[in-house]
């Protein structure tokens, strides 16, 4: 009797190990969504970011010499600025996808 109410015991204990199991496999993988589409979004901002760099060779190229280079020089520091805005947002991303790449890791090695 009291052997089948352990074996009873031990099965329940099983069942929530594995409840447990699957909701931490859930976890893992929204956490491996949300890393995938944190990469997507720093692989877009890294991409203005150089569309937005070459804007500004070419306009500091085509604008050499011009009675326009006062206002052209404003543009391109207001073009700085946001991008200086968008690094600090690509670095932001890149701390939170090593963030979550590193609990990934974690939740991965503790199953």
């Amino acid at each position: 009797q009291a052997h089948q109410e352990e074996i009873k015991k031990k099965e329940k204990d099983l069942e929530k190990a594995n409840e447990e199991l699957k909701k931490n496999q859930v976890n893992v993988e929204q956490e491996a969504k949300k890393a995938k589409t944190l990469e997507s979004t720093l692989s877009k901002l890294e991409e203005e970011k150089k569309a937005h760099l070459q804007k500004i060779k070419d306009l500091e190229a085509h604008q050499k010499g011009s009675t326009e280079k006062v206002k052209d020089l404003e543009k391109i520091q207001k073009e700085n600025d946001t991008l200086k805005q968008k690094l600090i947002e690509t670095q932001a991303a890149i701390s939170k996808k090593d963030e979550m790449q590193t609990k990934l890791n974690s939740d991965l090695q503790n199953y």
